[in-house]
């Protein structure tokens, strides 16, 4: 079926989180075949087209949870990305912002230093300017607990976008 708002959409949401909880990692993961250069690459295509849309579906979830307020979800899904993507800076904000509103002030703190060193450590860059003040605001704010009061993640990222697209092919799907 389809419309605008399928994130409020309880059967998408249902099939979202079944696709979720199937995902188990890298499909075929060691597997490979001699002399099969175009198997290969159907595999590596093949991994990297669902690794996506298992990332979308959870990146929905944690941002369907998180308007929802359902704070013990938007952990789940987030620490979820982060298990497979562990420099995706938008998880780690919607952890932050979740840990805050449950009370965790210092998880928080801490998840910020996870993401910066992560970040530090793999790619040489700094956390973006929203992650930045989110860890800020709880250094210099006790008592925050409303989720009105927190800044919201934007779509910016500290890391370039990922590649859709594999080069040198026609036509994809």
């Amino acid at each position: 079926h389809s419309h605008v708002h399928f994130h409020t959409c309880e059967r998408c949401i249902a099939s979202l989180e079944r696709v979720a909880e199937l995902y188990q990692g890298e499909l075929l993961a060691g597997f490979s075949v001699e002399q099969a250069p175009l198997f290969d690459e159907w595999l590596t295509f093949t991994r990297e087209s669902y690794h996506q849309k298992v990332m979308e579906a959870l990146r929905i979830l944690t941002e369907s949870a998180l308007a929802r307020e359902d704070l013990e979800a938007v952990c789940h899904y987030a620490q979820r990305q982060l298990r497979w993507e562990p420099w995706l800076e938008q998880a780690h904000y919607h952890y932050m912002q979740a840990l805050v509103l449950k009370g965790e002030r210092g998880k928080a703190l801490r998840q910020f230093e996870i993401c910066r060193d992560c970040l530090a450590n793999e790619f040489g860059v700094s956390p973006s300017a929203d992650i930045t003040a989110l860890y800020a605001q709880l250094q210099t704010d006790r008592s925050q607990s409303r989720l009105s009061g927190l800044p919201r993640a934007s779509k910016t990222q500290t890391l370039p976008a990922r590649a859709n697209r594999f080069f040198g092919r026609d036509q994809e799907r």
